[in-house]
C-alpha cells in the first residue's frame, strides 16, 4: 500500500514511517501542511492518507481530508497526539 503522511510533529512522521515500512508498505511522502501534499496527490497515486487534525495550514486536516476525497477518493485515517 502507498501511504501519505500528514503529521506537524517530526517525531511523530518518523514514528509512523517506521511502523508503515515495517508491515511492509511504503511512505510516499510526509507532509507538515496541505498544499504541498495536495500538490503532490496531482502526479502520484496514494493509496491511504495518516492525516493529523492539527497540520499547520490554512486548512485542518478534517478540511483537507475532506477535499482529498472528493477530488481524489482517497481515504484518510486521522491521527492526533491531542488526549481531549
Amino acid at each position: 500500500m502507498k501511504i501519505a503522511i500528514a503529521e506537524n510533529d517530526g517525531l511523530m512522521t518518523l514514528f509512523l514511517t517506521e511502523v508503515i515500512e515495517d508491515f511492509g508498505h511504503t511512505v510516499l511522502g510526509s507532509f507538515d501542511s496541505a498544499e504541498p501534499l495536495l500538490i503532490m496527490l496531482e502526479t502520484t497515486a496514494v493509496d491511504l492518507v495518516l492525516m493529523d487534525t492539527k497540520i499547520n495550514v490554512k486548512l485542518d486536516g478534517i478540511q483537507c481530508a475532506q477535499i482529498i476525497y472528493n477530488s481524489h477518493n482517497i481515504r484518510s485515517i486521522f491521527v492526533t497526539a491531542y488526549q481531549n
